[in-house]
């Protein structure tokens, strides 16, 4: 049987409504779903979400669900990524969280061109207010299955997201962008509440180089 293309790690907690949305837009903007695996890790005590996964599979061709322990909450956010890590059988896997959006058509067809030894991040990167927003480099990124491992690291770190950053910089990987668009819709303080927070989210204003523009440009 023939492997993913690419295997979305997508934790979630309490937000079914963000969670299908971003499921929607990863659908949506590929030229052949069938080639992307949504990797689906739900938390034990989110009922609603739980009671929700018949509507979940509906979504992409493959979603695979995890349902895991809660650990501590965002601080342990990294063992969330882990265990939608270890059901993940696609070339590349993706850093994603629930209230995400991707946009542009294509993606995974211009992600089955790229070689396997970099890592990848989206060219226009929406971070909102964020302290990862001229950082390029760190949040939603692309890395080729396993590759952690090949730098003698089994298990990820907090954040993962840095931690992925700082260990592929140490080993001299190269990082190039995938012609894609990527949305996060966070709030001020969104760093520490991440995605377990059950807030609702204001879309806000994201910054696209060195200029402010409407969110809702990328949500089209």
């Amino acid at each position: 049987m023939k492997l993913p293309l690419c295997s979305i790690l997508l934790p979630s907690w309490r937000r079914i409504d963000a969670c299908e949305q971003c499921i929607t837009s990863i659908v949506d903007s590929c030229d052949d779903p069938s080639r992307v695996e949504i990797c689906l890790r739900l938390q034990v005590d989110d009922i609603a979400s739980i009671h929700h996964i018949p509507k979940f599979l509906k979504l992409a061709p493959t979603v695979r669900v995890m349902i895991g322990l809660p650990y501590n909450g965002y601080a342990s956010n990294h063992l969330h990524f882990q265990d939608a890590a270890d059901i993940a059988k696609g070339e590349w896997v993706w850093l994603m969280n629930d209230d995400c959006v991707v946009n542009g058509k294509g993606w995974d067809t211009r992600l089955a061109q790229k070689p396997k030894d970099i890592i990848l991040v989206p060219s226009i990167h929406c971070l909102g207010f964020s302290r990862y927003e001229n950082d390029m480099d760190c949040g939603a990124q692309l890395v080729p299955n396993k590759a952690w491992e090949k730098c003698g690291v089994r298990e990820f770190q907090f954040p993962p997201d840095e931690f992925w950053r700082n260990l592929f910089r140490k080993h001299g990987w190269r990082y190039e962008t995938l012609d894609v668009g990527f949305w996060h819709q966070r709030e001020d303080d969104n760093t520490r509440n991440a995605h377990y927070a059950s807030q609702t989210y204001d879309q806000g204003r994201a910054i696209k180089g060195d200029a402010i523009v409407d969110p809702q440009e990328f949500l089209h």
